[in-house]
């Protein structure tokens, strides 16, 4: 049975006295009850108080308030046992209670924070303005919720999910603030720690492009002059046949820590397994040849792979801003452009000059043209056979995009490059949809559908939803749907991606890993792979019947035995390649030697007439 002092010290006075308290002390007791706010215990315990003289009346005290008191003390151990932390203030903002997460959350001991106020904790992130919308809303709407940081005793943060409620007396006047709050720093570190791994190379753990791109924004809005390089590793193939595969990214990681240290600053980031950028900070050697930056940049690459006993094989470029460029897809393209041009004229660093201006319009315009196409839905589908090399039969189509009178090798890393690449997407897969219908209908079986997809599609929460709804609509079974990703894009962030593929495993898509063998992990990771089928790059098969192409084959073909995945050898161009890839087990191909990519009204036109196996070229 609890009470409260007050109760106890005038029970047992009431006791000693044996008496009535005179009429006129109950009177002053209801006065001082409305009055003063250290007696605010109600009329009735006074009048309950005052028959108390007697064993009956003591007797009647305890029965009529035992309801209250039981209330009162299921409310405390309630308030003991949250895990949200709870925090009562008087009128005056003076806490007067706190349950014991609270203190285990701030660190101060309750003795510590009672008689204190909430403001006491202030973390200093919020100002003034801030806490004054906060107490407008309590004061007028008797109510507010919202993200509040505090500190701990130690000075750590303490992020937490605030809700303040006024408690108001019968007469409308407010007696206390009830602030029940959720502590959010395990939220708060994982929405770092996600943060960082979309910025961040798993495998170096370098900054991504979406961190350059943001680092680059930065720089664009306050003005800042800086020189981007771009650096591209031409030997990787070499290195990773090597013994050690990532023998040459370890050439970036301390480079970027040296660079990090220098002056001026500089901000390193790798775009993807061949592609390094880098940003140097001009600020007071704005004046600076952009030749001797280059220079600079390319014998410290050296320094540092010469004593790693790296054999590194780079093409360097160099962008300026604002020199040559003042939005990020600009200095982007125009770096990209550089590279382009000194790898074409065998030169180990080229910097933008005028005369690479044409080139760059020239880019540009094909970014209007694909923008243009995009939007008006113009970008046609080619659709190039995957066979059966047992007999020779169709067992799936490649879709393919195609811009009238440009390479896919030119536009398809422009519309990564300019966010294009999921619209792209989304009108291949709406026209390869329909022409699946129609090409089972001839072949006389549903035939597999591969389909090309970017890391920012993959990436996309919404792609997985939309892709289904498109397979939906079509009368397309997701069972019959192939989504390629290439290799260097799935090492580029394994585990974030095994995530995404298996959600799109589980509503009936397959997974292929095209490219595969040029990546630098892929042995290392293979069997963490969600996936179904693996696609030998062309480079190993143009290169049969050589005796290394083989071995790689035949290892590759291995691998698929032991995890249970289809084996695609694409890039077949001649007939004793595919007789090659059949003799060492493989079961599928693709390539010209069966047929080019084509339209889908030429496809159609060559599934009417052909009758019998693609096992050779052919003319329509």
């Amino acid at each position: 049975m609890n009470m409260n002092r007050f109760e106890a010290f005038f029970l047992k006075r009431l006791v000693m006295a044996g008496a009535l308290l005179p009429l006129a002390s109950v009177l002053i007791l209801f006065i001082l009850s409305g009055v003063f706010d250290t007696l605010e215990t109600a009329f009735l315990h006074y009048v309950l108080l005052v028959l108390a003289t007697s064993s009956l009346g003591i007797f009647t005290y305890f029965i009529a308030t035992r309801h209250l008191r039981h209330t009162l003390a299921l409310a405390s151990v309630i308030a003991d046992s949250s895990h949200d932390g709870i925090v009562i203030t008087d009128r005056k903002n003076r806490i007067v209670y706190v349950n014991p997460t609270v203190v285990r959350a701030t660190g101060y001991g309750k003795e510590e924070i009672i008689g204190g106020t909430p403001g006491d904790f202030k973390s200093g992130i919020h100002d003034e303005e801030y806490y004054k919308r906060m107490w407008r809303s309590i004061h007028e709407q008797g109510y507010w919720r919202g993200k509040i940081w505090d500190r701990r005793k130690n000075g750590d943060f303490l992020p937490k999910d605030l809700t303040i409620r006024t408690v108001k007396d019968k007469r409308g006047n407010i007696r206390y603030h009830l602030g029940i709050h959720r502590d959010l720093t395990e939220i708060e570190a994982l929405k770092k720690d996600k943060e960082k791994l979309l910025r961040t190379h798993p495998e170096t753990g370098l900054s991504n492009e979406l961190a350059l791109r943001e680092r680059m924004e930065e720089l664009f809005d306050k003005s800042i002059p800086f020189h981007l390089l771009l650096t591209k590793v031409n030997n990787k193939s070499a290195l990773m046949a090597s013994a050690d595969e990532t023998s040459y990214l370890s050439v970036f990681r301390p480079l970027s820590q040296k660079l990090k240290e220098g002056d001026p600053p500089a901000f390193y980031a790798q775009i993807d397994s061949e592609f390094f950028a880098l940003l140097v900070y001009r600020g007071a050697k704005a004046e600076e040849a952009f030749e001797s930056v280059l220079r600079d940049h390319n014998e410290r690459l050296k320094d540092t792979a010469g004593r790693l006993d790296v054999p590194l094989d780079c093409t360097s470029a160099l962008a300026a801003h604002p020199e040559h460029g003042d939005a990020t897809d600009d200095l982007l393209t125009a770096a990209f452009v550089t590279l382009e041009a000194a790898i074409e004229a065998g030169e180990e660093a080229m910097s933008f000059t005028p005369s690479l201006q044409k080139a760059l319009e020239e880019t540009q315009r094909l970014a209007d043209t694909l923008k243009t196409a995009v939007e008006n839905e113009e970008l046609t589908v080619a659709y190039q056979p995957i066979v059966n090399l047992e007999y020779g039969g169709i067992a799936g189509f490649e879709a393919l995009a195609r811009l009238a009178g440009h390479s896919p090798a030119a536009f398809i890393p422009l519309a990564e490059r300019r966010g294009l690449i999921g619209a792209i997407g989304e009108l291949v897969r709406k026209q390869a949809l329909a022409a699946k219908k129609v090409f089972d209908g001839l072949v006389g079986e549903n035939c597999l559908l591969f389909l090309n997809i970017s890391v920012q599609e993959f990436t996309d929460d919404a792609f997985l939803p939309e892709i289904t709804a498109q397979c939906r609509e079509a009368g397309v079974h997701p069972e019959d749907i192939i989504l390629e990703i290439t290799e260097s894009t799935y090492i580029s962030n394994y585990a974030a991606f095994n995530d995404h593929l298996r959600a799109f495993k589980k509503e009936g898509f397959r997974i292929a890993l095209d490219d595969f063998g040029t990546g630098y992990s892929s042995l290392s990771h293979l069997h963490e792979m969600p996936i179904d089928m693996l696609k030998i790059d062309r480079s190993f098969i143009a290169d049969l019947p050589r005796a290394r192409s083989l071995g790689v084959i035949e290892g590759i073909l291995a691998l698929g035995k032991a995890y249970g995945l289809g084996i695609i050898a694409e890039g077949i161009e001649r007939a004793e390649q595919a007789e090659v890839i059949k003799r060492l087990g493989g079961t599928f191909g693709q390539g010209f030697h069966f047929s080019k990519p084509l339209s889908e009204e030429v496809m159609t036109r060559v599934l009417q007439k052909k009758n019998g196996p693609f096992n050779g070229r052919f003319e329509v």
